[in-house]
């Protein structure tokens, strides 16, 4: 299930964490939740991930298509 999601996500009428943005993610409230998986679509910084993963938490970006092609 959702643990939590960014600054950006409609969470009216859900109770779920505000974890912050990939740019400014609340790494704290994000290892405290202990999701299995953390999905961004834009990179976190490279210490960000590094402290994730070495928590246990498998992190996936997600590629921005670049054309409609």
């Amino acid at each position: 299930h959702v643990v939590g999601v960014t600054d950006y996500c409609d969470r009216r009428g859900f109770d779920i964490q505000n974890m912050g943005t990939t740019l400014i993610p609340k790494i704290d409230r994000i290892i405290a939740a202990a999701p299995q998986l953390v999905i961004v679509q834009t990179p976190l910084s490279d210490a960000d991930r590094i402290t994730l993963e070495q928590a246990g938490i498998k992190v996936v970006t997600l590629t921005a298509p670049t054309s409609i092609e």
